[in-house]
């Protein structure tokens, strides 16, 4: 990855810490001048691809089928967007443990998913993404190292552990294991609601004496407290995200005093053009949106102007 291209805010935070480079963050462990210097600020926002270019998807595709495919994400790409999320679920079939200690990741974001034709009807049967045959899951989700091996995409991963499957340890480990081979657990962001989830990935790392980089996510209508930044950084995380209707801006100002940074998001209760402008107007450090090339999202710098083509409402 290069460094100063992608502003390593993912990366520089290891800096920080004092730790001897492992492995794995020697390339992005840098001195304390440099991290003041690159590290995000205000007036050096960025965006998120939401689920790739979730949003983005063909007429008559399901949200949550078109949402993490190959696709979407090839779409972000071409957008040029710094950042893409993804939300992963964790097989744990007898035939995927045998093969991997913990299972194997797939990028969709409910428990279940649909196997659908190149026009996004269904086709086939709901597939348990938990317990199916790898065989089966192959046909309505992409497993995440795969993806990571074809995509090419050079930016942020940031990576949602989902815990509807029930895998709460298992899926943070499978996480780690993985970026741990690929030798990227301080270029990315994990992010989770599970505050359990990050804690079980953190420590998993934190053998090795790597620091990840963490997010606390709090779920719609739950508004973030300057109690709730004080326990995230505590725990060591490195990021807080809700949705751009719930922060305050006392808090958001209060958690860049505690040097943590500020994610913004607004599906299902806000406009992307509405709660893109609110990310800005909060100064919130990064936004995660289902719209990245709206004329307000390129205020976040990621997505540059004439980047993006079309314009949802």
């Amino acid at each position: 990855m290069d460094a100063l291209r992608f502003l390593p805010v993912t990366a520089l935070l290891l800096a920080a810490c004092g730790q001897a480079p492992t492995p794995d963050a020697a390339s992005s462990a840098l001195d304390q001048a440099s991290l003041n210097a690159l590290a995000v600020r205000p007036s050096n926002k960025q965006i998120a691809a939401h689920a790739g270019d979730g949003a983005a998807r063909p007429y008559g595709w399901d949200e949550n089928e078109w949402e993490n495919s190959i696709q979407a994400l090839t779409k972000a790409k071409a957008q040029g967007v710094r950042w893409i999320e993804v939300d992963l679920q964790l097989n744990r079939h007898p035939s995927a443990v045998s093969a991997n200690s913990y299972g194997i990741l797939y990028m969709h974001h409910n428990r279940y998913c649909k196997v659908i034709d190149s026009s996004g009807r269904v086709t086939g049967p709901t597939i348990d993404i938990a317990t199916a045959d790898p065989a089966q899951v192959d046909r309505c989700a992409e497993r995440l190292e795969n993806v990571l091996n074809s995509v090419g995409y050079t930016g942020h991963w940031m990576f949602e552990m989902k815990d509807d499957t029930g895998y709460t340890v298992d899926l943070p480990k499978a996480l780690n294991a993985l970026l741990k081979k690929r030798g990227q657990r301080t270029t990315e962001v994990i992010t989770s609601l599970n505050e359990n989830m990050l804690i079980t990935v953190r420590d998993a790392a934190a053998y090795d004496q790597v620091k990840l980089n963490l997010t606390r996510v709090y779920g719609a209508t739950t508004k973030p407290t300057n109690a709730d930044i004080d326990r995230s950084r505590g725990l060591g995380f490195r990021y807080v995200s809700a949705n751009v209707n719930d922060w305050d801006q006392s808090v958001v100002d209060y958690a860049k005093e505690r040097q943590l940074y500020t994610m913004g998001w607004h599906w299902e209760l806000t406009s992307p053009r509405d709660g893109n402008t609110r990310g800005v107007n909060l100064g919130v450090d990064v936004m995660i949106t289902d719209d990245a090339d709206l004329t307000q999202g390129r205020q976040y710098q990621g997505c540059q102007p004439g980047c993006g083509r079309h314009d949802h409402r």
